[in-house]
């Protein structure tokens, strides 16, 4: 549950073989409203290779939902397609942003189950033996908290009851864009 160099370690005996897969679960998003609509979702895995020779790179990283793989793999399948070759020190390497939802449209409940899931490779290049190991995956859930639909002639949000009699729509706007944020300023218009 934190990055405190105590890894989970594969061997490799063989140049161009991928790792066993490695499932991480049990994030506890708790603290999600029940409202929450889940804007974006970071994932950062803290790994590293044996030695420089062992050409290591992440070929799987994908989410999962109650043990189901959702979504498609984030990683580059090859270091000749672009996959970023592991360092001897901890690194982290990350998938997603604050606003990428991996094209899924995952809820409250499904970040409660919420896995990862991940493997690694050996390069062509790789010298054939090596150690990858991780150390920490750390798994981020940005939300925003729905606004109350109303039904006014140009449209908008209201946080609150309007007047039962108004002369005037008052509308209470954002800012600024509150895609990825849960407190954004707000203005108070008079339409």
């Amino acid at each position: 549950l934190s990055s405190n160099n105590s890894y989970a370690t594969v061997g490799f005996s063989a140049i161009s073989t991928e790792s066993q897969g490695l499932i991480a679960y049990g994030f506890d998003f708790s603290d999600i409203p029940s409202s929450a609509l889940i804007t974006g979702i970071l994932v950062e895995v803290e790994r590293k290779e044996g030695e420089a020779s062992d050409n290591l790179f992440t070929s799987h990283i994908q989410l999962m939902v109650e043990g189901t793989l959702v979504g498609g793999n984030r990683a580059f399948v090859s270091m000749a397609l672009g996959a970023t070759e592991w360092t001897t020190a901890d690194v982290y390497e990350s998938w997603g942003s604050s606003t990428d939802t991996w094209n899924i449209g995952l809820t409250r409940a499904d970040v409660q189950a919420l896995g990862v899931y991940f493997q690694a490779s050996m390069d062509a290049t790789g010298d054939g033996s090596g150690t990858g190991s991780i150390d920490h995956i750390r798994v981020t859930i940005t939300y925003r908290l729905p606004g109350t639909a109303i039904s006014l002639p140009i449209g908008g949000w209201s946080t609150g009851p309007l007047p039962s009699n108004p002369t005037r729509w008052p509308l209470i706007l954002p800012t600024v864009d509150e895609e990825a944020t849960v407190l954004t300023p707000r203005e108070l218009w008079f339409a």
